[in-house]
């Protein structure tokens, strides 16, 4: 089958990903951090198969990978929340998500 496309692409994320690092959809919420921070391209979107799978917690659990514009550890909190959410304390940190989202993004284009 020399020269066929892929039916399937999927990625391998070690760690739990939030959903709109793998479809879209970061958020700017009045609170955040890094407000300004670059949108991390989609993982599904880096993927070049007709299907698409992104499967978490894959090899490793190095915590929650946030998108950089939704993190947030100092006052004022994401939608006005009275204390921090819980998911930056158990993640690896705040640039987890653009590294990976780059790493997978190289590696799509080898295909």
């Amino acid at each position: 089958m020399s020269g066929s496309q892929p039916v399937l692409a999927i990625a391998l994320v070690p760690g739990e990903m939030y959903p709109e690092l793998s479809v879209g959809g970061v958020e700017r919420y009045a609170g955040a951090d890094f407000p300004d921070a670059p949108i991390e391209t989609p993982i599904k979107q880096m993927l070049q198969a007709p299907f698409k799978m992104l499967i978490g917690l894959a090899d490793d659990e190095i915590g929650y990978i946030i998108p950089k514009a939704e993190w947030d550890e100092k006052a004022p909190y994401l939608q006005n929340a009275k204390k921090a959410w819980y998911g930056e304390e158990n993640s690896v940190g705040l640039d987890a998500a653009a590294r990976i989202a780059a790493t997978i993004e190289e590696l799509a284009r080898k295909r």
